[in-house]
């Protein structure tokens, strides 16, 4: 009965390698296809915040341009505004001392006039002293009529230039804002034309990279589901004994590692089995065996019975390229996981043990699935059938070192 156990192990063995071999290159495919996908989404992205950036640039620039101009117009119209005031202010001084210096030589003039007036009186006080009063007088009147000309001159002068003043400032500040309504009017043209191209090649953009990836989704969809298919044509033949528990590997998640004292061993050991786990160092390796066993018994209400009783063995060995102290290896739990420390021996201490010679290793040949496996007839399905082929003449054996032993009592 052993025997066949064996036998049976090994047919497992190789539908378990042949059926991992099969989903490994099945999950490969569908992830190049997602990677294909995302770099097409990843360059779609990128094309579209490039846009997004030029189009900011642009609007910067063209501000920062329309900006500028506007300045350069203010700067202008303030430059001929403070040039219009500068000759106003000029003229309003020189028509001031014009009119300050006739009032100074009238002034002059009369005080004259009243001088040599005045020695003419004393000279000819008694004679002629009525007809100087009234030549007097009517020197006064003249003098005063032609000051208040003068003043009504220089007021009407005055008034004048500041008509013509508010005249100009007034035609400038309309020219100014005219001009400056006709650049805002075409900014706001040119603004709304850039959006408008930059909305059509947005949109046109957004309904190529839509092509796009609805191409590149239907092409992974029918790639995925050509190899799905495949996948589940070649697996059909194994899923029933695949699905039973009791024909799949016991895997420990054993990690070997090592320090210049110590080796240590780490696996994942229910709680429940921690009883049945036996490290022990065999030759040049480190083994790690355990067993377990279970037995059921049912009553049926009719008086019938069943009995169900199972049991399995398992190992893993790990090489191991320096003497160690059997003796003193330790064993810790940290909830389901085993820590085994193994002492290494003292180069002083290690003693010259005899190397048989090595047996030569047999090139194994990989399994191979059987003729009459259905397979999915498509382009895709036969250029995989070539590609198994060509692995299973070239590919090695397996060299893995775990065993594992399993009968049914």
């Amino acid at each position: 009965m052993a025997i066949s156990g064996a036998g049976s192990s090994d047919n497992d063995k190789k539908a378990t390698n042949q059926a991992s071999a099969a989903e490994r290159e099945a999950q490969r495919r569908i992830a190049e296809a997602t990677r294909n996908v995302r770099s097409a989404e990843n360059e779609s992205r990128q094309q579209i915040d490039d846009i997004k950036d030029e189009y900011v640039k642009q609007s910067a620039t063209e501000q920062a341009r329309q900006q500028a101009q506007l300045e350069t117009e203010r700067q202008k119209s303030y430059r001929a505004v403070r040039e219009l005031q500068k000759a106003t202010t000029t003229d309003q001084g020189r028509t001031r001392r014009q009119g300050e210096r006739d009032l100074s030589d009238l002034k002059n003039h009369y005080r004259d006039s009243v001088y040599q007036t005045t020695q003419d009186s004393e000279q000819e006080l008694a004679r002629i002293k009525g007809s100087n009063t009234r030549a007097i007088d009517f020197e006064n009147r003249t003098a005063k009529e032609e000051l208040e000309q003068g003043q009504h001159e220089h007021q009407t002068q005055i008034q004048g230039a500041r008509q013509e003043h508010e005249q100009k400032r007034e035609a400038l500040t309309t020219q100014q804002r005219k001009e400056f309504e006709e650049l805002r009017d075409k900014t706001e043209v040119a603004r709304e034309q850039s959006r408008e191209h930059f909305e059509q090649r947005y949109q046109s953009l957004n309904h190529e990279q839509d092509e796009t990836l609805n191409r590149l989704w239907d092409r992974a969809s029918g790639e995925i589901r050509r190899t799905r298919e495949s996948t589940a044509a070649r697996l059909a033949a194994y899923s029933d004994r695949q699905a039973d528990p009791f024909y799949k590997q016991m895997n420990l998640d054993t990690k070997l590692s090592e320090n210049a004292d110590e080796y240590i061993l780490t696996a994942r050991i229910p709680e429940h089995e921690r009883e049945h786990v036996v490290v022990s160092v065999k030759g040049n390796n480190l083994v790690i065996s355990g067993s377990r066993r279970n037995e059921e018994h049912l009553d049926h209400p009719d008086g019938s019975g069943q009995n169900t009783s199972s049991f399995q063995s398992y190992s893993e060995s790990h090489p191991i390229s320096w003497p160690v102290e059997s003796k003193l290896i330790t064993k810790t739990y940290s909830g389901d996981t085993l820590e085994v420390r193994v002492p290494k021996k003292d180069a002083n201490h290690i003693v010259p043990q005899y190397q048989a010679p090595k047996p030569e290793r047999v090139r194994a040949e990989r399994p191979r699935y059987p003729d009459n496996i259905p397979y999915a007839h498509s382009p895709d399905s036969e250029k995989a059938q070539k590609e198994l082929a060509e692995k299973n003449a070239s590919t090695d054996g397996d060299r893995s070192t775990r065993r594992y032993d399993k009968t049914l009592g």
